[in-house]
Protein backbone atom coordinates (compact mmCIF):
# COMPACT_ATOMS: atom_id res chain seq x y z
CA UNK A 1 0.00 0.00 0.00
CA UNK A 2 1.85 3.30 -0.70
CA UNK A 3 0.18 7.16 -1.36
CA UNK A 4 1.55 10.16 -1.88
CA UNK A 5 1.71 13.71 -0.09
CA UNK A 6 2.20 16.96 -1.20
CA UNK A 7 2.41 20.30 -0.58
CA UNK A 8 2.81 23.70 -2.12
CA UNK A 9 4.19 26.37 0.34
CA UNK A 10 4.04 30.14 -0.63
CA UNK A 11 6.75 32.14 0.84
CA UNK A 12 7.43 35.90 1.23
CA UNK A 13 10.46 37.61 -1.09
CA UNK A 14 13.58 37.07 -1.23
CA UNK A 15 12.81 33.44 -0.01
CA UNK A 16 11.41 30.95 -2.65
CA UNK A 17 8.45 29.49 -2.81
CA UNK A 18 8.63 25.43 -1.69
CA UNK A 19 7.50 22.37 -2.93
CA UNK A 20 7.49 19.24 -0.47
CA UNK A 21 6.33 15.39 -2.04
CA UNK A 22 6.57 12.67 0.30
CA UNK A 23 5.45 9.08 -0.45
CA UNK A 24 4.49 6.92 2.41
CA UNK A 25 4.54 3.12 2.07
CA UNK A 26 3.34 0.30 4.06
CA UNK A 27 4.54 -3.15 3.48
CA UNK A 28 4.02 -6.77 5.27
CA UNK A 29 7.27 -8.83 5.53
CA UNK A 30 8.27 -11.96 7.48
CA UNK A 31 9.89 -9.94 10.11
CA UNK A 32 6.91 -7.84 10.66
CA UNK A 33 5.07 -4.85 9.02
CA UNK A 34 7.17 -1.77 7.35
CA UNK A 35 7.45 1.85 7.13
CA UNK A 36 8.79 3.54 4.77
CA UNK A 37 8.98 7.62 3.55
CA UNK A 38 10.81 8.97 0.84
CA UNK A 39 10.93 12.86 1.13
CA UNK A 40 12.04 14.75 -1.65
CA UNK A 41 11.83 18.66 -1.07
CA UNK A 42 12.13 21.61 -4.06
CA UNK A 43 12.37 25.21 -4.17
CA UNK A 44 11.55 27.64 -6.94
CA UNK A 45 14.07 28.82 -9.93
CA UNK A 46 12.60 30.55 -11.98
CA UNK A 47 9.02 28.65 -13.85
CA UNK A 48 10.52 25.19 -12.16
CA UNK A 49 11.44 23.36 -8.90
CA UNK A 50 14.94 22.46 -8.23
CA UNK A 51 15.18 19.77 -5.84
CA UNK A 52 17.76 20.61 -3.06
CA UNK A 53 17.30 17.38 -0.70
CA UNK A 54 15.61 14.08 -0.34
CA UNK A 55 15.89 11.03 1.56
CA UNK A 56 14.27 7.83 3.16
CA UNK A 57 13.64 6.96 6.43
CA UNK A 58 12.19 3.05 6.65
CA UNK A 59 10.57 1.25 10.17
CA UNK A 60 10.84 -2.32 10.04
CA UNK A 61 9.64 -5.08 11.96
CA UNK A 62 6.93 -3.37 13.19
CA UNK A 63 4.20 -5.55 15.06
CA UNK A 64 0.28 -4.77 14.23
CA UNK A 65 -0.07 -3.17 17.62
CA UNK A 66 2.69 -0.66 17.18
CA UNK A 67 1.05 0.75 13.74
CA UNK A 68 -2.03 0.68 15.16
CA UNK A 69 -1.00 3.44 18.03
CA UNK A 70 0.29 5.56 14.95
CA UNK A 71 -3.25 5.47 13.64
CA UNK A 72 -4.49 5.71 17.08
CA UNK A 73 -2.73 9.18 17.37
CA UNK A 74 -3.44 10.40 13.80
CA UNK A 75 -7.16 9.87 14.52
CA UNK A 76 -7.48 11.52 17.57
CA UNK A 77 -5.66 14.31 16.30
CA UNK A 78 -7.81 14.66 13.08
CA UNK A 79 -10.93 14.53 15.46
CA UNK A 80 -9.78 17.10 18.32
CA UNK A 81 -10.70 20.71 17.90
CA UNK A 82 -8.29 22.56 18.49
CA UNK A 83 -5.73 20.49 16.77
CA UNK A 84 -3.04 20.29 19.46
CA UNK A 85 0.52 18.66 19.37
CA UNK A 86 0.59 14.89 19.81
CA UNK A 87 3.51 12.79 20.29
CA UNK A 88 3.94 9.22 20.27
CA UNK A 89 7.42 7.34 22.01
CA UNK A 90 8.25 3.99 20.18
CA UNK A 91 11.09 1.66 21.17
CA UNK A 92 12.40 -1.30 19.94
CA UNK A 93 12.39 -0.39 16.24
CA UNK A 94 14.95 -0.73 13.53
CA UNK A 95 15.50 2.27 11.87
CA UNK A 96 17.14 3.15 9.23
CA UNK A 97 17.39 6.63 7.74
CA UNK A 98 19.60 7.64 4.28
CA UNK A 99 20.46 10.13 2.81
CA UNK A 100 22.98 12.31 0.54
CA UNK A 101 25.48 15.30 2.29
CA UNK A 102 26.89 17.72 -0.71
CA UNK A 103 30.33 18.39 -0.09
CA UNK A 104 33.32 19.92 -1.82
CA UNK A 105 33.55 20.22 -5.43
CA UNK A 106 29.97 19.57 -6.26
CA UNK A 107 29.84 16.06 -5.03
CA UNK A 108 27.74 14.10 -2.52
CA UNK A 109 28.50 11.23 0.19
CA UNK A 110 25.47 8.79 0.85
CA UNK A 111 24.68 8.29 4.67
CA UNK A 112 22.91 5.30 6.49
CA UNK A 113 21.98 5.94 10.02
CA UNK A 114 20.84 3.01 12.15
CA UNK A 115 18.68 3.83 15.09
CA UNK A 116 16.10 2.31 17.68
CA UNK A 117 13.96 5.02 19.04
CA UNK A 118 11.35 7.06 17.28
CA UNK A 119 8.91 9.87 18.13
CA UNK A 120 6.12 10.43 16.13
CA UNK A 121 4.28 13.88 16.80
CA UNK A 122 1.11 15.43 14.83
CA UNK A 123 0.98 19.27 14.53
CA UNK A 124 -0.86 21.80 12.40
CA UNK A 125 2.52 22.07 10.46
CA UNK A 126 3.98 18.66 10.40
CA UNK A 127 3.82 14.89 11.09
CA UNK A 128 7.12 13.99 11.89
CA UNK A 129 9.40 11.20 12.90
CA UNK A 130 12.10 12.05 15.07
CA UNK A 131 15.00 10.23 16.09
CA UNK A 132 18.95 10.67 18.30
CA UNK A 133 21.72 11.25 15.90
CA UNK A 134 24.69 9.91 18.12
CA UNK A 135 27.26 10.47 15.62
CA UNK A 136 26.21 14.07 15.05
CA UNK A 137 24.97 14.73 18.77
CA UNK A 138 21.86 16.05 17.67
CA UNK A 139 17.53 15.65 16.74
CA UNK A 140 16.87 14.39 12.80
CA UNK A 141 13.01 14.34 11.55
CA UNK A 142 11.95 13.38 8.31
CA UNK A 143 8.44 14.77 8.39
CA UNK A 144 5.34 14.85 6.07
CA UNK A 145 3.71 18.14 5.72
CA UNK A 146 -0.08 18.33 7.49
CA UNK A 147 -1.77 20.54 4.24
CA UNK A 148 -1.27 20.33 0.68
CA UNK A 149 -1.03 24.02 0.84
CA UNK A 150 0.93 26.56 3.51
CA UNK A 151 0.14 30.19 2.32
CA UNK A 152 3.28 32.20 3.99
CA UNK A 153 3.84 29.70 6.79
CA UNK A 154 0.23 29.29 7.80
CA UNK A 155 -1.69 25.89 6.94
CA UNK A 156 -4.72 25.90 5.10
CA UNK A 157 -6.09 22.55 5.69
CA UNK A 158 -5.16 19.20 7.50
CA UNK A 159 -5.84 16.99 4.04
CA UNK A 160 -2.48 15.21 4.08
CA UNK A 161 -3.00 13.66 7.48
CA UNK A 162 -6.72 12.20 6.64
CA UNK A 163 -4.69 10.75 3.79
CA UNK A 164 -2.16 9.68 5.72
CA UNK A 165 -4.68 7.77 8.15
CA UNK A 166 -6.66 6.44 5.33
CA UNK A 167 -3.45 4.68 4.06
CA UNK A 168 -3.21 2.63 6.93
CA UNK A 169 -6.87 2.31 7.06
CA UNK A 170 -6.69 0.84 3.73
CA UNK A 171 -3.39 -1.58 4.67
CA UNK A 172 -5.28 -3.02 7.33
CA UNK A 173 -8.24 -3.84 5.71
CA UNK A 174 -7.22 -4.74 2.05
CA UNK A 175 -3.19 -5.96 2.56
CA UNK A 176 -2.76 -6.81 5.84
CA UNK A 177 -2.97 -10.80 6.21
CA UNK A 178 -3.71 -11.09 10.27
CA UNK A 179 -6.58 -9.70 12.02
CA UNK A 180 -7.72 -6.59 13.72
CA UNK A 181 -10.88 -5.52 15.39
CA UNK A 182 -9.55 -1.88 15.50
CA UNK A 183 -11.45 -0.83 12.39
CA UNK A 184 -15.27 -1.05 12.24
CA UNK A 185 -17.22 -1.75 8.85
CA UNK A 186 -16.77 1.84 8.30
CA UNK A 187 -13.59 3.98 8.71
CA UNK A 188 -14.22 5.50 12.08
CA UNK A 189 -13.41 9.03 10.05
CA UNK A 190 -15.45 9.91 7.24
CA UNK A 191 -14.17 12.27 4.97
CA UNK A 192 -15.16 12.79 0.90
CA UNK A 193 -12.67 10.59 -1.09
CA UNK A 194 -10.56 12.61 -3.77
CA UNK A 195 -11.56 11.10 -7.64
CA UNK A 196 -7.09 10.33 -7.86
CA UNK A 197 -8.14 7.89 -4.22
CA UNK A 198 -11.30 6.19 -5.71
CA UNK A 199 -9.14 5.31 -9.04
CA UNK A 200 -5.80 4.24 -7.25
CA UNK A 201 -8.08 1.93 -5.24
CA UNK A 202 -9.35 0.47 -8.31
CA UNK A 203 -5.60 -0.21 -9.80
CA UNK A 204 -4.66 -1.75 -6.19
CA UNK A 205 -7.57 -4.18 -6.00
CA UNK A 206 -7.26 -4.98 -9.98
CA UNK A 207 -5.02 -8.15 -9.32
CA UNK A 208 -7.91 -9.37 -6.83
CA UNK A 209 -10.78 -8.67 -8.98
CA UNK A 210 -9.33 -10.47 -11.82
CA UNK A 211 -9.33 -13.83 -9.98
CA UNK A 212 -13.23 -14.94 -9.94
CA UNK A 213 -12.90 -13.74 -13.92
CA UNK A 214 -10.20 -16.50 -14.27
CA UNK A 215 -11.71 -18.85 -11.95
CA UNK A 216 -15.12 -19.60 -12.94
CA UNK A 217 -16.79 -22.67 -11.88
CA UNK A 218 -18.34 -25.73 -13.90
CA UNK A 219 -18.07 -25.78 -17.58
CA UNK A 220 -17.85 -21.92 -17.71
CA UNK A 221 -14.98 -20.70 -19.75
CA UNK A 222 -12.10 -18.61 -17.60
CA UNK A 223 -12.14 -14.58 -18.51
CA UNK A 224 -8.62 -14.10 -18.73
CA UNK A 225 -5.93 -10.83 -18.84
CA UNK A 226 -3.89 -11.74 -21.54
CA UNK A 227 -3.06 -8.59 -23.33
CA UNK A 228 -3.22 -4.55 -22.50
CA UNK A 229 -6.58 -4.34 -24.60
CA UNK A 230 -8.35 -6.87 -21.84
CA UNK A 231 -6.85 -4.44 -19.02
CA UNK A 232 -8.14 -1.84 -20.04
CA UNK A 233 -11.88 -3.41 -20.97
CA UNK A 234 -12.11 -4.00 -17.70
CA UNK A 235 -10.46 -0.69 -15.90
CA UNK A 236 -12.58 0.65 -17.97
CA UNK A 237 -15.83 -0.67 -16.71
CA UNK A 238 -14.08 -0.52 -12.75
CA UNK A 239 -14.42 3.26 -13.78
CA UNK A 240 -17.88 3.56 -14.46
CA UNK A 241 -18.29 2.64 -10.85
CA UNK A 242 -17.26 6.35 -10.15
CA UNK A 243 -17.94 8.77 -12.97
CA UNK A 244 -20.46 9.36 -15.40
CA UNK A 245 -17.88 10.39 -18.66
CA UNK A 246 -14.66 8.15 -18.96
CA UNK A 247 -13.55 9.13 -22.49
CA UNK A 248 -11.87 6.20 -23.76
CA UNK A 249 -8.23 7.44 -26.00
CA UNK A 250 -9.23 11.07 -26.89
CA UNK A 251 -6.62 12.78 -28.46
CA UNK A 252 -4.57 15.22 -26.57
CA UNK A 253 -3.08 18.30 -27.60
CA UNK A 254 -0.74 17.69 -30.13
CA UNK A 255 2.90 19.21 -28.80
CA UNK A 256 4.94 17.81 -31.44
CA UNK A 257 5.13 15.52 -34.47
CA UNK A 258 3.45 12.87 -32.37
CA UNK A 259 -0.38 12.73 -32.44
CA UNK A 260 -1.17 11.40 -28.32
CA UNK A 261 -3.72 9.30 -27.25
CA UNK A 262 -4.14 8.68 -23.44
CA UNK A 263 -5.82 5.18 -22.75
CA UNK A 264 -8.36 7.44 -20.58
CA UNK A 265 -9.54 10.93 -19.68
CA UNK A 266 -11.93 12.42 -16.89
CA UNK A 267 -12.20 15.52 -18.19
CA UNK A 268 -14.18 17.15 -15.14
CA UNK A 269 -11.40 15.87 -13.10
CA UNK A 270 -8.80 17.08 -15.07
CA UNK A 271 -6.97 13.38 -14.85
CA UNK A 272 -5.73 10.95 -17.79
CA UNK A 273 -4.89 7.38 -16.98
CA UNK A 274 -2.13 5.74 -19.13
CA UNK A 275 -2.38 1.85 -18.81
CA UNK A 276 0.75 -0.51 -19.47
CA UNK A 277 0.78 -4.58 -19.25
CA UNK A 278 3.89 -5.85 -18.02
CA UNK A 279 4.85 -9.20 -19.99
CA UNK A 280 8.15 -11.60 -21.13
CA UNK A 281 8.34 -9.30 -24.25
CA UNK A 282 7.50 -6.08 -22.33
CA UNK A 283 9.51 -6.01 -19.39
CA UNK A 284 11.02 -2.94 -17.22
CA UNK A 285 13.61 -1.50 -19.51
CA UNK A 286 11.10 -0.73 -22.44
CA UNK A 287 8.16 0.05 -19.73
CA UNK A 288 10.70 2.64 -18.32
CA UNK A 289 11.47 4.02 -22.06
CA UNK A 290 7.93 3.95 -22.76
CA UNK A 291 6.66 6.08 -19.75
CA UNK A 292 9.43 8.62 -20.22
CA UNK A 293 7.97 9.69 -23.52
CA UNK A 294 4.31 9.57 -22.17
CA UNK A 295 5.05 11.72 -19.59
CA UNK A 296 7.24 14.38 -22.16
CA UNK A 297 4.26 13.98 -24.82
CA UNK A 298 1.16 14.53 -21.60
CA UNK A 299 3.08 16.95 -20.01
CA UNK A 300 1.59 20.26 -21.20
CA UNK A 301 -2.13 18.99 -21.88
CA UNK A 302 -4.58 21.37 -20.67
CA UNK A 303 -7.04 18.42 -20.27
CA UNK A 304 -4.29 16.47 -17.74
CA UNK A 305 -3.36 18.03 -14.35
CA UNK A 306 -2.61 14.96 -12.91
CA UNK A 307 -1.54 11.60 -14.95
CA UNK A 308 -2.28 8.31 -13.48
CA UNK A 309 -0.02 5.44 -14.85
CA UNK A 310 -1.27 1.94 -14.06
CA UNK A 311 1.19 -1.13 -15.13
CA UNK A 312 -0.60 -4.64 -14.62
CA UNK A 313 2.11 -7.03 -13.58
CA UNK A 314 0.83 -10.07 -13.09
CA UNK A 315 4.10 -11.82 -14.62
CA UNK A 316 6.48 -9.69 -11.94
CA UNK A 317 8.75 -8.72 -14.57
CA UNK A 318 9.51 -5.35 -12.28
CA UNK A 319 11.96 -6.34 -9.94
CA UNK A 320 11.80 -3.14 -7.35
CA UNK A 321 8.02 -2.30 -7.74
CA UNK A 322 8.54 0.42 -4.77
CA UNK A 323 11.89 1.96 -7.20
CA UNK A 324 10.17 1.53 -10.36
CA UNK A 325 6.94 3.72 -9.09
CA UNK A 326 9.33 6.48 -6.97
CA UNK A 327 10.85 7.00 -10.05
CA UNK A 328 8.40 8.33 -12.08
CA UNK A 329 6.27 10.02 -9.44
CA UNK A 330 7.10 13.62 -9.72
CA UNK A 331 4.93 17.17 -9.54
CA UNK A 332 5.53 19.92 -11.50
CA UNK A 333 3.21 23.44 -11.92
CA UNK A 334 2.35 21.35 -15.04
CA UNK A 335 0.93 18.11 -13.81
CA UNK A 336 1.01 15.62 -11.50
CA UNK A 337 2.42 12.10 -12.06
CA UNK A 338 1.57 9.00 -10.05
CA UNK A 339 2.49 5.18 -10.98
CA UNK A 340 0.72 2.77 -9.11
CA UNK A 341 1.95 -1.32 -10.18
CA UNK A 342 0.02 -4.25 -9.36
CA UNK A 343 0.78 -7.80 -9.15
Amino acid sequence: MHNGFSSFQSKKAPDSDKNISTVLRISERDSGIELSISYKEAIKSGTSFKTQQSCDLTLSGLSAAQVLDIVQLLEEWIESESHPTVKLEMDDVDGLHTYEESESYGRSRSHEIEFTEVTISVSKQFVEFVYWNDSKSEWVDVSIPSSEVVDHGVPQDIQNVTKLYQTFYDFFTIEYSGKTDYFEEEGPISSERPSVYQIEQIFNRFGEISIPLRERRGDREPLTIDDEADVQYLLHALLKLYFDDVRREPHTERHSSVDPRIDFLIQDETIGIEVKRASPTRREKSLRKELSEDKEQYRLDTNIDTLLIFVYDPLKQIENKAEFEGSFEQETPQMKTKVTVTR
